[in-house]
């Protein structure tokens, strides 16, 4: 299901019913690349998803095509998947599984290695493209520069007092090129390490944790030699992140257009880009401004939700 000798790259979308109502949106702004006469193929990997669900969504996302839909209820059948349980890694470093499907961190170290064109991309569901420079940008990159084996749309440095909120602790935080929408080479296939979470605790007694794909990708720097980068902070009017859309239950079908108008308002602004001047930069920034707004005070609670698991 993996190969295409006419695509470049196979953009890799993990669904699951926590975030399906934001990826019929997402799933769309795909077509941005299509026009810009990019090879690619948008791969859905249905995580678990209801068979209503499948039967509103699926019809719908076919018609694209560059979509290409895998449903893993075959693989699953007989599992059992519990918020909460315990997962252990590869790498014998155990976490928890947030939600009653596999988990994302076990997909991406299974199914990435199946995939044989040229480039490869984990990309988000929550993750949507409003234009499609930085990607033709990242692509050209990669392609001059041999040493540099992935991209992404963002990078996290290394804190070393960090609180994380789903456990409640301060802890190091390792850097990471985020996996929300991030393009590897096929090279970097050659690294064994899964993208599972890793932690260690190091001699001052603190937990160290290396989130999704984290500890891969440091695998491939010092195990390598490889180069990491994130593309220029002048691109980041081109997408728009919404952010643990899995974690917020405030938000459903009926409200999620208004949550995403918002949102995308908010950033990037009704009339043009950001930056500009005159009558259209006035009406830029007040729009924004209306925009955050509105946005604090109808999705408060959603935005609450994301800092912790709900179970």
């Amino acid at each position: 299901m993996h190969q295409n000798d006419d695509i470049d790259i196979t953009f890799f979308m993990l669904v699951t019913s926590k975030d399906i109502c934001i990826a019929d949106y997402t799933i769309r702004s795909y077509n941005i690349l299509q026009k810009l006469n990019l090879r690619f193929k948008l791969l859905i990997y249905a995580n678990c998803l209801e068979t209503d669900e499948k039967k509103r969504y699926f019809p719908r996302w076919s018609r694209w095509s560059f979509v290409e839909i895998f449903d893993n209820y075959e693989y699953v059948k007989g599992m059992r998947f519990r918020r909460g349980e315990i997962i252990t890694s590869p790498e014998g470093v155990q976490g928890v599984r947030p939600w009653a499907c596999e988990n994302y961190d076990e997909i991406w170290s299974r199914e990435l290695r199946k995939i044989e064109t040229r480039y490869h991309a984990t990309v988000d569901a929550d993750f949507e493209i409003l234009r499609g420079d930085f990607v033709i940008m990242m692509l050209k990159e990669l392609d001059s520069n041999p040493n540099l084996v992935a991209m992404s749309s963002d990078y996290g440095p290394t804190s070393h007092n960090y609180f994380d909120s789903y456990s409640q602790t301060h802890c190091g935080i390792n850097e990471r090129w985020h996996t929300w929408f991030c393009i590897y080479k096929k090279e970097a296939q050659k690294c064994n390490v899964s993208h599972f979470y890793y932690h260690e605790y190091r001699p001052d007694g603190v937990c160290h944790k290396y989130d999704s794909a984290s500890y891969f990708q440091k695998h491939l720097r010092e195990n390598f030699g490889y180069d990491l980068r994130a593309v220029d902070k002048s691109y980041q009017d081109d997408f728009i992140h919404y952010g643990a859309i899995s974690h917020q239950k405030s938000l459903h079908r009926g409200n999620i257009w208004l949550y995403r108008f918002l949102a995308i308002n908010a950033k990037v602004c009704c009339i043009g880009r950001k930056g500009e001047t005159g009558l259209r930069g006035r009406i830029n920034g007040y729009s924004r401004e209306i925009a955050r707004r509105l946005f604090r005070l109808l999705f408060a609670k959603a935005e609450a939700e994301k800092r912790r698991y709900d179970f």
